[in-house]
């Protein structure tokens, strides 16, 4: 719960101004509801993920804030259904839909391997995905095993230093659990897309 609730804070912070006008009232209308409620679902985002920290937050606004966080989900959820329909150019940046599997498959060219991973939870998978075939792999590791390794592959190069040892060490191991179970991997021209959602 609390890594979904910090998955779609993220979200919803990373999302910037869309440079798409709105050519009628109406869609400004409905421009200027979606942003208020998204800077609302953010605000009570922040506020959930901070709870736990302060003792001094009673349990019932926690589970206030929790009613409130999904009512303006679902706020939102309507609010860009509303916008498909009135204001699709917005909309379609906004809130784009994804792709099925087969569409996916459709766009990688022929000698293109995607590598998506997935981690809740104890468990880590990678989605591996060929023009004509697919396959879900397990991973040989936990989602804070990979955290831990992540944190020291790359660690020293978000201070602007270059990795030692033991970072270099970290970057073979997470080789071992990202890469090699996925046997086609080891072949040449593949593609591979780290998703967000595989970051505990």
């Amino acid at each position: 719960m609390e890594r979904s609730r910090a998955r779609r804070l993220v979200e919803l912070l990373a999302e910037g101004e869309i440079e798409t006008h709105p050519e009628t009232s109406r869609q400004q209308a409905l421009v200027d509801e979606e942003r208020r409620v998204r800077f609302e679902l953010a605000t009570v985002h922040n506020q959930l993920l901070r709870a736990p920290e302060d003792e001094t937050v009673p349990e019932v606004t926690v589970r206030h804030l929790a009613a409130r966080e999904r009512h303006l989900e679902d706020e939102l959820d309507r609010a860009a259904d509303r916008l498909r329909t009135a204001f699709p150019a917005y909309a379609q940046l906004r809130y784009p839909e994804p792709l099925s599997l087969s569409e996916v498959q459709q766009s990688l060219d022929r000698g293109t391997l995607l590598l998506t991973y997935e981690a809740t939870g104890d468990e880590a998978l990678v989605a591996a995905v060929r023009r004509t075939k697919c396959a879900m792999v397990w991973l040989g590791c936990t989602p804070s095993q990979l955290k831990e390794l992540l944190d020291v592959a790359i660690g020293a190069y978000w201070d602007g230093e270059e990795g030692g040892p033991d970072a270099q060490q970290a970057q073979r191991r997470l080789a071992e659990f990202l890469v090699d179970p996925v046997p086609e991997a080891s072949s040449t021209g593949f593609s591979g897309w780290l998703s967000p959602r595989a970051v505990p």
